[in-house]
């Protein structure tokens, strides 16, 4: 499956994705560097462990 069209437009905005492009999405592990990937896991665990930190509003 081909992607229909370059995502940004000519006025440098992003076009409303269709079913096709998503079908060409790949998972982060599968494309970027292993190291990057486990850094990135490591920062969204440690920022998911401060917002358990929070107390609720009153």
């Amino acid at each position: 499956m081909k992607p229909s069209a370059s995502i940004i437009q000519a006025n440098g905005e992003i076009r409303t994705l269709s079913a096709a492009d998503l079908k060409l999405f790949k998972p982060a592990r599968e494309v970027l560097p292993p190291e990057l990937y486990k850094e990135l896991l490591a920062m969204n665990k440690a920022a998911k462990d401060m917002s358990r930190l929070r107390k609720p509003g009153p």
